[in-house]
């Protein structure tokens, strides 16, 4: 796992005692990489971002189980350069990746105010 108190490793023992799932905790590695190598070779299971195993899963090193936790939600923060000019690309990256609600989504103004950029 993690290292105790992160966001990511909160939630995951929260679903682990939520569903009454014992288990040891063998190693705390706050290093995505070394997370992966330990699975890769047997020593456990991991909670780790998609992102993070995309090709790993594709060659088959990894498996992906699904994880039907609805409120297993991580917020994250988007920063760039103040005196840097966004591109047209970046400005509708942005603009797709911030939601204040899940049911509604900011205009990149509202994004850029709500974000100390």
């Amino acid at each position: 796992m993690s290292k105790t108190g992160s966001r990511c490793r909160n939630l995951f023992e929260k679903f682990l005692r939520n569903h009454h799932i014992q288990y040891t905790l063998s190693y705390e590695i706050n290093n995505y990489e070394t997370v992966k190598k330990c699975a890769m070779h047997g020593l456990g299971i991991t909670l780790l971002p998609k992102t993070t195993v995309a090709a790993e899963t594709q060659n088959g090193q990894l498996a992906i189980l699904p994880l039907d936790y609805p409120n297993f939600k991580l917020q994250v923060q988007l920063c760039y350069h103040t005196k840097r000019q966004l591109s047209m690309p970046m400005k509708a990256f942005i603009q797709s990746m911030c939601y204040p609600t899940p049911h509604e989504r900011l205009s990149l103004e509202q994004a850029s105010r709500a974000l100390p950029l």
